[in-house]
């Protein structure tokens, strides 16, 4: 049996990194079903607030992901410093 040399570090970055991703995958299926069901409530049957749904949850992905992004250069700054 091989022993992996990958470090327990690289095991939490990598699970960070597809934490953020099903996040971005998740809020975009989110924005895309509550457009979906506000076409279906509201009988619109044009298709416009499923593409309406799918840009805000795309948007909000993206700000998501800043924040996180952000958030954790701040984490990472404030551990140099201490350093």
């Amino acid at each position: 049996m091989r022993t992996s040399d990958a470090s327990p570090t690289s095991f939490a970055e990598t699970a960070k990194a597809w934490g953020i991703a099903m996040d971005f995958v998740f809020t975009t299926i989110a924005g895309l079903l509550l457009g979906w069901l506000a076409d279906r409530y509201l009988a619109a049957g044009s298709g416009a607030w499923v593409l309406i749904g799918l840009a805000l949850g795309l948007v909000t992905a993206f700000v998501r992901i800043v924040r996180a992004t952000q958030r954790q250069e701040r984490l990472e700054r404030a551990s140099r410093r201490r350093d």
